[in-house]
């Protein structure tokens, strides 16, 4: 129970941070003077520890292989869940700073 509770957690945090994630995306596509790249690079830095190592891995190491021996998940085996999602979109992104 405790792993859920973390992982519940995480969400709300990674949630609140695509807010504000969109937010600074808002001011690449307006005329504003706004942009600050060290906001974009310490969010790039969140998404690569915070969201994919750890979030991530926790749901890979933990949480998916649970619900694969509950037969919650179907499919292809036990690498059907990946979290290529957040990555693609922050490379393209942090290429371009």
């Amino acid at each position: 129970m405790k792993l859920f509770k973390e992982l519940k957690n995480e969400h709300i945090i990674i949630l609140e941070f695509l807010t504000y994630f969109e937010e600074m995306i808002k001011t690449l596509t307006s005329d504003s003077k706004q942009f600050c790249k060290k906001d974009f690079e310490l969010s790039f830095r969140f998404i690569q520890n915070f969201v994919d190592k750890l979030h991530h891995g926790k749901e890979e190491i933990a949480l998916f292989p649970l619900a694969y021996e509950a037969q919650l998940l179907r499919g292809g085996g036990r690498t059907v869940w990946t979290h290529g999602t957040v990555v693609s979109i922050r490379n393209p992104l942090q290429n371009k700073l």
